[in-house]
This record gives C-alpha cells, structure tokens and sequence, in this order.
C-alpha cells in the first residue's frame, strides 16, 4: 500500500511540474496565451499565425552566468519573438501582420517589477494591436480622402496612420483601450482615435520625397493643387475632432488640432 502511495505521489509530483513547464511554455507563445483575445480583435476563425521567428535584439542585453566557465559570463544581445498573423481585412482581402515581445522586452529591461511604468504582457500586447490599428484606420483614410483625390501614382506618394502626441501613454492606458469597443482591426476608425479622450490622437499624412521625384511635373501640380481639397474634407468629417498634420515636399504643409489650424 505504501509503494503504490508513493507511486501516486511522485506521479502527481511530476504531472505539476509538467503542468508548471507547459504553462510556462505556452504563456511566452502570445498567439496561444493571448488566443481569445486575437479572436476578438480580428474576428473568430478570420485569423491564422502563419509563422513565428526568434530575432536578436540591438536595443537590450541579457546576462548570462556560466557557472562552470565564469569567465564567459557576461551580456549577449537579447532575444525576442515575433509572430505573423494572416487575417482578411473589411474588404475580404489577406493582410499579414506581426506582433512582438521586443517592446515589452525593452520595457521591463529598462524599468524594474515595481517601477509604475513596467508593461504587463497583456498591455505590451494591446501596444501591439494598436500598432495595427493605427495603420488600419490610417489605411481607409488614405482610401477616402487621399486615393478618391488623386491620380493612383500622385496617391501612392502618400502615407497615412494614427498616431499621438504628449510622449507615450501610461500603461493603464492600453487597459482602457481594450476595453473599447470599437477597438477590433475590421472596425476602427480613424474618427474613434480622433473623438476619444484617452489620449491625445492625431492623424500623420505624410507625403515620401523619394516618390514625390518621380511624378511628372503635371502630376506634382495637381496634386499641390488637391491639399487644400484634402485638408477640407477631413475638417468637413472630423470638425471638432480634425486633429491631422500634412507633410509635403520635405515641409509640414498643414496642421490642426481639435479642428483649429496651428
């Protein structure tokens, strides 16, 4: 009866220390520890990871402590992962994705488990999705305001994304923005950024000189004359709200906030 007790215990023993690695494992692989969640922000079955990689970083340094060689103790760079995530967009097209560790990687170096500006998992993660979003809800704006305007080689020339300003927000941050409910990459907007007030949003339209030099002198002019065009339509959607800089030819060509030119 006590071999078998004994049995029982180390078995169960052993089974917790499985369990113990095995959760460990899985909760560094965000696209399983986070599975729900990517359910929610890109829609249930409409997402897949399609591949996975282990980068070194340049930013941070892990220390390592040989103990049977302490000489080669020392910094190596540190490791990261990324995960790419194949969805379909609005408009049923695939987009690929990444989100990584490296930013929270970067944060918990710099800042110690106490320190009230150390990122949990969850919110490094929501940092990543917003990523995303920014340049989702960027993308439709371009569609809109920017494509509908301008010949296909005069559009292309341009960029645009969400961004913010006043520094990067507080963690507790990325807990309120999860929970909005408009915070799911196939219904963001750029207007949901604009009109909330957990921080302070704007949109960055932004035109590439690289590609500017290669229109033609009849395409560089009309689209000089589209801006004033451009940057009436986003105050007749946004009013208030038209919180937007243009950037063109090298220069800062427009700039509002809450509907107000600067």
């Amino acid at each position: 009866m006590r071999k078998v007790k004994n049995i029982v215990i180390v078995t169960v023993a052993i089974l917790c220390v499985l369990a113990i690695v095995i959760g460990i494992i899985l909760s560094k692989n965000w696209t399983i520890r986070f599975h729900s969640e990517l359910n929610r922000f890109f829609g249930e079955g409409n997402w897949e990871c399609i591949d996975q990689e282990t980068k070194e970083s340049m930013i941070y340094d892990d220390y390592i402590i040989v103990h049977s060689n302490p000489a080669m103790s020392g910094d190596v760079p540190g490791k990261f992962q990324n995960w790419y995530i194949q969805f379909k967009n609005r408009n049923g097209e695939d987009e690929i994705w990444h989100i990584t560790n490296h930013t929270l990687k970067i944060n918990h170096d710099e800042y110690g488990i106490f320190s009230p500006k150390r990122y949990s998992q969850k919110q490094a993660f929501v940092l990543e999705l917003m990523d995303i979003s920014f340049s989702l809800a960027g993308d439709e704006i371009w569609k809109e305001f920017i494509q509908s305007l301008l010949s296909e080689q005069a559009a292309d020339c341009f960029e645009v994304a969400v961004s913010y300003t006043g520094g990067n927000p507080e963690p507790e941050f990325y807990d309120d923005l999860w929970e909005q409910p408009w915070f799911t990459a196939n219904t963001v907007t750029a207007g949901d950024y604009l009109s909330c007030d957990l921080h302070d949003f704007y949109l960055e339209i932004r035109a590439h000189d690289y590609r500017l030099e290669k229109l033609t002198e009849e395409e560089y002019q009309q689209t000089v004359e589209a801006l004033p065009d451009i940057e009436a339509d986003l105050l007749e959607e946004f009013g208030y709200s038209a919180s937007f800089t243009i950037y063109f030819d090298g220069e800062l060509w427009a700039e509002y906030v809450d509907g107000v030119k600067q």
